[in-house]
């Protein structure tokens, strides 16, 4: 006799339960606890640190990372908002999306600011079905325009 148990968990999580077994020729069921670990999306960022540099107010810096789905299911993801001052200078373009198993996604990052000043930003990634976020480290200086009169 051959029994099939399958296990496909929402997310990452530890799952356990008991099943019981009805034998014949037994007045008492057999307890079998059964118990396993969803493991989630496996995406990650090329990339979790964006240094920016020097820029001067109203400059335009564009990049592209990419986001890599190296688990064994497929990974929505989505970026969180980021509602700060210097956050807001920010713009992305496919920051949200579903990733096949062994794909890779391009993300544009655009920066430009009104505000002169250091800068330190840090953007999340969600996975749905995981409890870990991707996150990307952006951070520079705008600098003010300069003046020179002769």
């Amino acid at each position: 006799m051959t029994i099939t148990i399958t296990f496909v968990p929402k997310g990452a999580l530890h799952y356990s339960c008991v099943a019981f077994c009805n034998i014949s020729c037994s007045e008492e069921r057999l307890a079998l606890t059964l118990a396993g670990e969803g493991i989630g999306p496996k995406a990650m960022l090329s990339q979790n640190e964006l240094p920016i540099g020097n820029k001067f107010v109203g400059e335009v810096f564009e990049t592209t990372i990419t986001f890599e789905n190296r688990g064994e299911i497929e990974c929505k993801y989505e970026r969180l908002p980021n509602e700060r001052n210097m956050g807001k200078m920010f713009s992305f373009e496919n920051d949200k999306g579903t990733l096949q198993v062994g794909k890779r996604q391009a993300i544009t990052v655009r920066f430009c600011s009104t505000i002169p000043g250091e800068f330190k930003e840090t953007f999340r990634f969600r996975l749905e079905g995981s409890t870990d976020l991707e996150s990307l480290l952006c951070y520079g200086h705008v600098i003010a325009p300069t003046f020179s009169f002769s």
